[in-house]
């Protein structure tokens, strides 16, 4: 017997992009046999990094203490502590994308 998948919905049926992205992970989120089939082991093992270093951010323990746990740089800690302030989380790539702009605009 052939397996059955989540369907995810059209784009069409959404207002913007962004609102079927976010209903789209949410499917995704609820499926484990798509998560195994469409995250890769690396993808999965940022994601367990990311949410342990948030585990030890929120208990209290330094830069230096994640980062010995878990092999992380204090960047990608940083990156991580901002998110929970309200932010969103954004890899060293992202916000040097920024940042670059921001610099540019200085000139």
């Amino acid at each position: 017997m052939a397996k059955k998948f989540i369907i995810l919905p059209p784009v069409e049926n959404y207002p913007s992009r962004k609102e079927w992205e976010a209903a789209c992970w949410l499917k995704i989120l609820k499926s484990k046999e798509l998560l195994d089939l469409i995250i890769t082991s690396d993808g999965r093992h940022d994601l367990v990094m990311r949410a342990a270093a948030m585990s030890g951010i929120l208990s209290g323990k330094t830069y230096s203490q994640i980062s010995n746990d878990l092999w992380l740089s204090p960047q990608t800690i940083s990156s991580i502590k901002r998110a929970l302030g309200g932010g969103i989380y954004k890899n060293y790539k992202e916000r040097s994308k920024g940042e670059r702009k921001k610099e540019s605009l200085r000139f």
